[in-house]
């Protein structure tokens, strides 16, 4: 009697760590069937100004379990005087099973005035015989002439790519003339989400 009654409680505790240890490993995201970025993001920023420059975009990014996302802040140009902001990020990721659904969507609002603003993401292949599923169309916003107007972007792509690694490159350019202005009201976000 006293044997049953000590190994029964051990019994019982071991049962319970064995179940909390299979329910984590089955909670626990297994990363190879999620989109992986390699490496950092490389941003390089271009600006122009006469006579005065716009300020650097402030760039943030982080990744999750399932991929990450990366935005970029314009800011505010309304000295006197022509002037641009060209901004490229670069970044190479990794579609790890045999294929995998991946979704890129991105947003910003700007208010522009006697300007442009264009944006494009373009992905490409390597180490691959494949093409993307699907080309992302560019964003292009001429507004000249008062008034100041709001534009932006809300728009989602997704499509099956095949495992493999690919270079996802974004440009954003935002010009104006000598009484032009922007303000980046809502910073550009890109999400890139693998399932």
């Amino acid at each position: 009697m006293s044997v049953m009654s000590e190994t029964a409680p051990r019994r019982r505790g071991l049962s319970k760590w064995l179940v909390l240890l299979s329910t984590a490993i089955f909670l626990i995201p297994v990363p190879g069937f999620a989109l992986t970025f390699l490496g950092q993001w490389q941003v390089f920023q271009g600006p122009t100004g006469n006579p005065f420059f716009p300020d650097p975009a402030i760039v943030t990014s982080q990744d999750n379990i399932r991929g990450g996302w990366i935005e970029i802040d314009m800011r505010t140009f309304a000295a006197a005087g022509e002037g641009s902001l060209t901004v490229t990020a670069v970044r190479d990721f990794r579609v790890n099973g045999a294929s995998e659904l991946v979704t890129i969507q991105r947003q910003f609002t700007s208010l522009l005035g006697d300007g442009r603003i264009r944006v494009t993401v373009n992905i490409t292949p390597y180490n691959i015989n494949n093409q993307p599923p699907f080309n992302i169309p560019p964003v292009n916003f001429n507004r000249y002439g008062l008034p100041v107007g709001m534009v932006g972007d809300n728009s989602t792509s997704t499509g099956l790519f095949l495992g493999g690694n690919y270079r996802v490159t974004i440009q954003i350019v935002y010009e104006k003339t000598a009484a032009g202005y922007w303000q980046n009201s809502s910073p550009h976000r890109f999400t890139f989400t693998g399932f």
